[in-house]
């Protein structure tokens, strides 16, 4: 899996792209890809860009031991599930209390996104999000997932990328989290879906 931010046209602020890449174990080749793509937006709510890192230590690469994979695993999907699945805010729990927001539209903390997605749920009470692939390292865990608003709406690939810290207390938190949003479009140039 990458992340990146390409610009097409000098003077723009260009796209954030976050591919997923499937190898072949027995060649070693790249057997299949995903991915989704957005536009970088001018402003933020919360002040973050969509591709830095705010929370310490100020590296893009994971860290941390080998092991701690399966936590941070753990910890992102029961957060991922609780808040979009379930449809439950109080998810917050698994946030730090520092907790980094690199979504353009949603602000730092949890107060803001508890609150904002207490009104997405009440707004699109038919939501459906499915898991389709999480992939973790170390402290960062990428989740790819369909979010459609009504089972008739074609969605959106959604890429949510988070970084699980241990806290004070020993317990894991998310402490920051990006993501990337593209329509599913009405045709392909293949058949095989984005997901």
């Amino acid at each position: 899996m990458s992340s990146s931010n390409p610009v097409y046209e000098p003077g723009t602020r260009g796209t954030a792209v976050v591919d997923i890449f499937r190898f072949d174990p027995k060649s070693g080749m790249i057997a299949e890809h995903w991915d989704t793509v957005q536009d970088v937006p001018a402003t933020t709510v919360n002040g973050n860009d969509m591709f830095g890192t705010v929370s310490n230590p100020h590296t893009n690469q994971p860290s941390g031991p080998r092991w701690s994979t399966s936590l941070s695993e753990k910890i992102a999907t029961s957060y991922f599930d609780t808040l979009l699945i379930d449809k439950n805010p109080d998810a917050v729990r698994y946030l730090a209390p520092e907790y980094y927001q690199h979504n353009p539209t949603i602000p730092n903390g949890s107060a803001g996104l508890r609150e904002q997605f207490t009104n997405f749920f009440r707004q699109f009470p038919n939501l459906i999000v499915e898991r389709k692939r999480v992939i973790a390292d170390k402290d960062y865990v990428a989740i790819h997932a369909h979010y459609r608003l009504s089972p008739e709406d074609r969605g959106q690939s959604v890429v949510d990328i988070f970084r699980v810290a241990k806290q004070k207390n020993g317990e894991l938190k998310i402490i920051e989290h990006w993501d990337a949003v593209q329509d599913v479009p009405a045709t392909s140039a293949n058949d095989n879906t984005m997901f």
